[in-house]
């Protein structure tokens, strides 16, 4: 039922904004922001349970903590960007936010490089043995 709330909360800012950008889109832009940043508030508790989840597997398997993390930071870097991309669209600037999301996909296979090479490591070491 949570998600039908921010939905209809999203919609109503929406509007409103549609309706303030043809004599204040200042006012609109910054309206679309906070709106946009109050929606998020309530995704901040189930952001908090996953990561539970993701330390009790980590704690379990402590092998798997350093692929766990990089996949954390991944998801955060996407969630990021394309919440900052989103924002400059809306302010008109769709230029600067394909930067934004491209440094956000550069950044993601920056961290996966070292994976990718442990993961050939392994698979040369399985074809050695």
């Amino acid at each position: 039922m949570e998600l039908f709330s921010i939905i209809g909360m999203g919609l109503i800012a929406a509007v409103v904004c549609l309706l303030l950008r043809k004599t204040n889109p200042e006012i609109a832009m910054l309206l679309s922001l906070a709106a946009g940043i109050l929606l998020l508030i309530p995704a901040f508790s189930q952001i908090q349970e996953i990561f539970a989840a993701f330390q009790s597997i980590s704690s379990r398997y402590s092998a798997l903590q350093p692929y766990l993390t990089t996949l954390l930071k991944a998801a955060g870097i996407c969630l990021l960007t394309q919440f900052a991309g989103d924002t400059c669209r809306d302010a008109g600037e769709s230029s600067l936010a394909n930067r934004i999301e491209f440094a956000g996909r550069i950044s993601i296979l920056g961290m996966a490089v070292p994976l990718m090479l442990e993961v050939l490591q392994m698979i040369l070491g399985f074809m050695e043995g």
